[in-house]
C-alpha cells in the first residue's frame, strides 16, 4: 500500500504506576517486545506507559525500533482529575524537545502524591510547558467516557477535554476509539461548543497491548491494530496526518489505494532538459519552477 503507514500509539511495556499507586507486574522482555513489532508490522510505533516515562526503557524501546525499521516515539499515559472529572489520556512527545526533563518533572509530581496519582490543571501545564507534543484523550472506550475503574462514570467526563480544544491549548488532538459508534456522542459534544466552527478531531484505535498473563486481551489487541497515516512514520508526519485528517489518517478497512499510476518517468538528453529519472507518488506530485524553466515542456515530455 504505497504511501499508507501502519500506526500504534498505545502500547505498554514496564515500569508504570497506575492511578492508584499500584506498580503492576508485567512479563515484559526485550525480546518480547521486538517480536511484537515485527509480528504488528508497524512502521510507527510509541510506548506510552502509565505516569511514568522511564528514560533507559525509552532508550531502549528506540534501540529496538530502529533495529528493526521501525520509526518509535517516547509516550506516556497520565490519570488527571480536572474539576472533579476523572479521566486518562496519552502524551506522545516530539523526539527532538527535551524528553529528560518532560519525564523528570512528571515523576517528581507522581512520587510526591500519595494514593491517588492524578495530575491537576495546574500540574498538566507545568509538566507539558515548552514541549511540542500530540495529546489522544480516552474519552470514547465505554459509552463516550473512560473514568479509572473504581470511580463513577461521568457522563460529562468530556467536557473539560472540549474546553481546552476551544482554547486552542492541545492541538494536535487525536481521539482514541475502540468502537465508531461511541465517537458520534462526542462529535455532538464538540458541534454543540462550536457551532460547526471547528473540525472535528480523527479518531483511531492504538493496541494498548500488555505483557501480561491474559492471552485473549493479548490477541484482541494484536488485531486491534488497524491504522495508518499517509505520510512519513514521523512526529511530523504524524502530526501532518491529524492536521489533514480525512485524507491522511484511515483504517485499515478504508484505505484509499491507488495502484494505476505513473510511477516514473526517464527523460531523455535533449536541448531542454539533461537526462534525469523522475518518480511519482500514487497522490499529489509538484513541479516548481520560476518562468521559462521548463515546467509546461516537461508535461509535455511526460505526456
Amino acid at each position: 500500500m504505497d504511501g499508507w503507514n501502519k500506526i500504534d500509539l498505545h502500547q505498554h511495556t514496564l515500569h508504570e504506576i497506575t492511578y492508584d499507586g499500584k506498580r503492576p507486574s508485567t512479563n515484559y522482555t526485550h525480546e518480547k517486545f521486538e517480536d511484537l513489532i515485527i509480528q504488528q508490522e508497524v512502521k510507527l510505533k510509541a510506548v506510552t506507559n502509565h505516569n511514568v516515562l522511564n528514560i533507559s526503557d525509552h532508550v531502549k524501546h528506540a534501540l529496538i525500533c530502529q533495529k528493526n525499521n521501525v520509526q518509535y516515539l517516547p509516550g506516556v499515559e497520565i490519570d488527571y482529575s480536572f474539576e472533579g472529572k476523572d479521566v486518562h489520556a496519552i502524551t506522545i512527545i516530539n523526539p527532538q524537545c527535551d524528553v529528560i526533563r518532560f519525564a523528570d518533572n512528571l515523576n517528581k509530581y507522581i512520587n510526591n502524591k500519595d494514593s491517588k496519582k492524578y495530575l491537576n490543571k495546574e500540574e498538566f501545564a507545568t509538566v507539558h510547558e515548552n514541549l511540542e507534543y500530540i495529546f489522544i484523550p480516552h474519552i470514547m472506550k465505554t459509552k463516550g467516557i473512560y473514568p479509572s475503574s473504581s470511580e463513577p462514570a461521568v457522563s460529562t467526563a468530556e467536557d473539560w477535554v472540549m474546553s481546552m480544544i476551544k482554547n486552542g491549548m492541545f492541538v494536535p488532538v487525536l481521539f482514541e476509539n475502540t468502537k465508531d459508534y461511541f465517537k458520534y456522542s462526542v462529535y455532538a459534544k464538540i458541534e454543540k461548543y462550536f457551532n460547526d466552527n471547528y473540525e472535528i478531531p480523527p479518531c483511531y484505535t492504538g493496541s494498548d497491548y500488555k505483557f501480561d498473563n491474559d492471552e485473549d486481551r493479548r490477541k484482541k489487541a494484536i488485531n486491534r491494530v488497524k491504522y495508518y497515516i499517509n505520510a512519513e512514520p514521523t512526529y511530523r508526519g504524524l502530526e501532518i496526518s491529524i492536521r489533514n485528517h480525512e485524507t491522511r489518517i484511515s483504517h485499515e478497512d478504508e484505505l484509499i489505494n491507488r495502484n494505476k499510476y505513473l510511477t516514473s518517468a526517464k527523460i531523455m538528453s535533449s536541448a531542454n532538459f539533461q537526462e534525469s529519472h523522475l518518480f511519482f507518488s500514487p497522490y499529489l506530485n509538484v513541479i516548481i519552477g520560476g518562468s521559462g524553466t521548463g515546467k509546461t515542456l516537461l508535461l509535455n515530455e511526460i505526456y
